[in-house]
């Protein structure tokens, strides 16, 4: 089943979602603007410049114990971050 899903089919039907979400969203934008300025705001400087940085999170081995362990959060989930 996996062989059939592919880039070629996930792309549209995101673009699909999208699209039928813009009234909806445009609607909340209008709503309030210093909210939908700061979200793009967040959201350019999470994707452009902040992809490098590492956030300390504790984690936990048997070896070490608890011990901070630096990830690149904001490599991993540059948009999703900008969400309330």
């Amino acid at each position: 089943m996996l062989r059939f899903i592919t880039p070629l089919t996930i792309a549209p039907a995101i673009t699909m979602i999208g699209l039928s979400l813009i009234t909806s969203a445009a609607n909340l934008a209008s709503q309030d603007w210093a909210v939908s300025m700061a979200t793009v705001i967040l959201m350019a400087a999470f994707s452009q410049y902040m992809v490098r940085m590492k956030v300390p999170v504790p984690a936990f081995s048997r070896k070490d114990g608890l011990a901070l362990s630096k990830v690149p959060i904001f490599n991993l989930f540059p948009v999703g971050r900008t969400y309330q």
